[in-house]
């Protein structure tokens, strides 16, 4: 009985300080109550521009779950963002045979958000990310594999420029 009443005050005591250590640090979240309202206004707002390679509108699909997750539509756009995407696949390891036995997949991502009213720069930045695969003998299971890393990586790369975005807007 007694070491159940202690193992309740631990874990009540950790509980409670991880929750001072969020209030002092000053963590407030993206989609809170307060702050919902400036941050969705100013997300819906932003309208993208990519050209129409398959990575790009791949890209440009995951920024806008991002930054509109409840599909509000927004017809006045205010700002604009323009994604420039650079993809680069390389061999990570060779075989005894010569042959690329893992493949590195670069992408870089350099976005620019622009006032629509007067072109103005608010925001400009490259993101790079680099991710590997192995390389196998069945040629399609390689090209999935491809396609699934190439995937992931925009994904985070969506969530870095959300996130860019919103510490611009929010400091």
């Amino acid at each position: 009985m007694l070491l159940k009443n202690i193992k309740k005050i631990i874990n009540l005591s950790c509980h409670l300080t991880f929750i001072f250590f969020l209030a002092s640090c000053g963590f407030k979240p993206i989609y809170s109550n307060d702050n919902n309202n400036n941050i969705n206004q100013l997300l819906t707002n932003i309208k993208i521009q990519a050209s129409n390679k398959k990575d790009n509108l791949f890209l440009k699909n995951y920024i806008y779950d991002y930054i509109n997750p409840y599909n509000n539509s927004n017809p006045d756009y205010q700002y604009i963002l323009l994604l420039d995407i650079s993809k680069n696949i390389s061999t990570a390891y060779i075989t005894k045979t010569g042959s690329s036995g893992r493949n590195r997949v670069q992408i870089d991502v350099k976005f620019t958000l622009k006032e629509i009213t007067n072109s103005e720069i608010i925001l400009q930045n490259t993101i790079s990310l680099s991710d590997n695969y192995d390389v196998t003998s069945n040629r399609y299971a390689t090209h999935k594999m491809e396609e699934y890393i190439i995937k992931n990586i925009l994904k985070i790369i969506a969530k870095d420029i959300r996130n860019n975005i919103i510490q611009h807007f929010n400091p």
